[in-house]
């Protein structure tokens, strides 16, 4: 990590554990950073995509596409297995 986004998490890093955390979890972190980040419309395209992914070869590249799409995604499990599921 370096230049803004290194400056944005070293002040959370350094409170993680301390009253004075605003983020206290790992997946908050995660989360957190994603939104100071990433691109919003990556999230819905993801959405659409996981949405209308279907098995149509191997298990295997199924898995696959569905993992790297849910990464973009903030889904629950139960959400998730339900979705991967249905493709």
């Amino acid at each position: 990590m370096e230049g803004t986004a290194l400056a944005w998490a070293l002040p959370h890093l350094a409170n993680i554990g301390t009253d004075k955390a605003t983020i206290r979890t790992v997946n908050d972190f995660d989360k957190a950073f994603k939104q100071a980040f990433f691109d919003p419309d990556e999230q819905r395209a993801a959405k659409q995509k996981i949405t209308t992914l279907t098995q149509t070869t191997t298990a295997a590249a199924y898995a696959t596409e569905f993992c790297t799409l849910l990464m973009s995604l903030d889904w629950n499990d139960a959400a998730l297995r339900a979705q991967f599921y249905k493709g």
